[in-house]
């Protein structure tokens, strides 16, 4: 199905031709770098009017991605990049516990969830029943069971955490936007019964015909085993954007080295057409082909265009994240960005999944910027809060995290104290030792020069 929200939603209707481009462009829109960059290598070994390299800048660029950064920015980044994919071979439990401590918002999620990511196989499956697991660590059921479908499930690889192949596939149809009233069923149905006639399948699921059509389309990108091909960070963090501060504004671009460099060969092209003795069913084969070759590097390059803006709006909404790292993550729904950049939330989830920003804070996914409401208040507020509690406590008695605790509490913020912690952490407060401490030395001093004086 054509995303109807995109920019050229009008010519789309108007040219029914160019649909299979645009579902071209959806297919790989959503594919992580790695992925695309083997996809690429299999059209371009069999399109002679299309060049193809990984190495990014260096050989070409659209001109519409064309960076201003200097030799040596681009050296650096080089420079960070191969320090990133060259550090050591990570578990995909080891992966999956990164992604945790940004995203997890108190220590029972956090806990619950390390029991979880504990029990996931090398496939992404978690193996043990939930009943089981939560009886052997003695948990609640029902927690674990939230965590992990509100917060294991939301992790990369798309499709982790699940517990059977009919819910991988559900969890990164869902992710990709698709979902339809009994999406359970039909996965059910198609995946446990692969030789059957599905001509009477949407009329017994009461599916329409189109969603059925849509559907087995989507089928084909999933990975009944979504974890199965992560080994190393070098392809779950091989970043596409970088966040830098330019102007006293955050500012997204892509990272060169990673931008695969595609070129049409039109001047072969025209030689080719141009040969003498050609046939015109010469002709009319080297059209459609040199045709193809011009709509997939419009594929990628509007698959770049569109990761950019995405990733800028992300960012405009994200506003104390330079300043703060994830703590100053914000709630943010992905109809947010969809309603300002007037597409849809399917665009939108396709363009951060399995992408990955390298910022002043670290590698991260682009989904760790989407987080859930924590209590009706913002990080950053409760942040201003403990700060100007801690100005105005009594240098003689200063203020416990617990005590601190107390006071948001009365103020109406629901937190766990490790949360009081790390907030004052990023605040860079010292703690309640420390703090006596100096204010003892403070006093000392004052003492000291006062009877110096006299």
């Amino acid at each position: 199905m054509v995303d109807r929200n995109l920019k050229s939603e009008h010519r789309i209707k108007q040219r029914p031709k160019l649909a299979p481009r645009v579902l071209e462009y959806l297919k790989i829109l959503e594919m992580p770098i790695y992925e695309l960059k083997e996809y690429l290598h299999q059209i371009t070994e069999g399109n002679p009017f299309i060049s193809y390299t990984d190495e990014g800048k260096d050989t070409y660029e659209p001109e519409i991605f064309r960076d201003e950064a200097t030799t040596d920015e681009n050296e650096d980044r080089q420079l960070i990049l191969e320090k990133t994919i060259s550090q050591p071979k990570k578990s995909l439990q080891s992966l999956l516990l990164d992604q945790l401590k940004l995203i997890s918002e108190s220590s029972e999620e956090e806990k619950l969830g390390e029991i979880l990511i504990g029990e996931i196989d090398e496939n992404g499956f978690i193996t043990t029943s939930l009943i089981e697991i939560a009886k052997w660590y003695e948990v609640n059921e029902k927690k674990l069971e939230y965590v992990l479908e509100k917060v294991i499930q939301k992790m990369e690889p798309v499709g982790v955490g699940a517990r059977s192949v009919e819910e991988a596939i559900e969890i990164q149809l869902k992710d990709a936007g698709f979902e339809i009233q009994n999406l359970k069923g039909l996965i059910n149905h198609y995946i446990k019964n692969p030789n059957m006639s599905y001509s009477d399948l949407p009329g017994r699921l009461k599916i329409s015909n189109k969603e059925f059509e849509r559907f087995k389309e989507q089928i084909k990108a999933v990975r009944p085993y979504p974890a199965s091909d992560i080994t190393t960070d070098e392809r779950i963090k091989e970043w596409e954007l970088e966040l830098i501060k330019k102007d006293d504004h955050p500012e997204v671009r892509l990272n060169p080295r990673a931008t695969p460099g595609l070129r049409v060969q039109r001047e072969y092209y025209n030689e080719m057409i141009n040969s003498p003795g050609i046939t015109t069913e010469d002709l009319s084969f080297i059209r459609s082909t040199f045709i193809k070759a011009r709509d997939i590097n419009w594929t990628v390059n509007r698959r770049f265009q569109t990761l950019l803006e995405v990733a800028q709006s992300v960012i405009d909404n994200q506003p104390d994240f330079l300043k703060y790292g994830p703590i100053g993550i914000k709630p943010l729904k992905m109809k947010d960005i969809a309603d300002k950049l007037s597409t849809s939330i399917s665009t939108v989830s396709r363009a951060i999944s399995s992408k990955y920003i390298k910022t002043p804070h670290g590698i991260i996914p682009m989904k760790m910027f989407f987080t859930r409401k924590v209590k009706e208040s913002s990080q950053r507020e409760i942040l201003e809060t403990i700060r100007e509690i801690i100005d105005k406590e009594d240098p003689k008695k200063p203020l416990s995290d617990i005590d601190i605790l107390d006071k948001l509490k009365e103020s109406g913020y629901d937190i766990s104290r490790r949360t009081v912690a790390k907030y004052r952490q990023i605040l860079r407060v010292p703690s309640f030792w420390k703090r006596k401490k100096m204010y003892k030395r403070i006093g000392d001093l004052k003492f000291i020069r006062r009877h110096s004086c006299a």
